[in-house]
């Protein structure tokens, strides 16, 4: 399930995916359909032990800033930038791409169909697993994997 955010006539769309290969259908499906390539953005976690990596649609990735580095400038209330970092630091992948008003429900489709993960449904899995998540307040997360 995406999220999206409100900036000048243009909206970041937001999408948690398991599998890097699914995140990387989006984002080219995303390019295909027209999208502007820096406005589509993939950010990887932690791949081989590594930290979270940053790329617009090009690869490969950028490695080294860290999960809140990385989410800086989505636009995203603190506890939902908490939650995707912690999937990323659980080596999920987040997909975002600026979209205008028009481009909207499709960038949303299209995220939708290429298998996203319901970040709420998988918060509170990792909430029955002992995650604290987030505190008002701190950016970091808490818990275990």
């Amino acid at each position: 399930m995406a999220s999206g955010a409100t900036t000048a006539n243009r909206r970041t769309i937001t999408a948690f995916f398991d599998d890097k290969a699914a995140a990387d259908r989006a984002v080219e499906r995303l390019i295909r359909e027209g999208f502007p390539r820096d406005s589509v953005r993939l950010v990887s976690g932690r791949e081989a032990g590594g930290t979270a990596g940053v790329s617009s649609s090009s690869y490969p990735q950028e490695g080294g800033s860290g999960f809140w580095e990385s989410l800086k400038d989505l636009f995203l209330p603190d506890e939902d930038r908490s939650l995707y970092a912690e999937g990323l630091r659980r080596g999920g992948y987040l997909v975002t791409v600026s979209a205008t008003d028009a481009q909207y429900e499709r960038a949303l489709d299209i995220l939708d169909d290429d298998g996203t993960v319901d970040i709420d449904e998988r918060a509170e899995t990792w909430r029955r697993e002992g995650w604290t998540g987030y505190q008002a307040g701190s950016i970091q997360t808490t818990g275990s994997a």
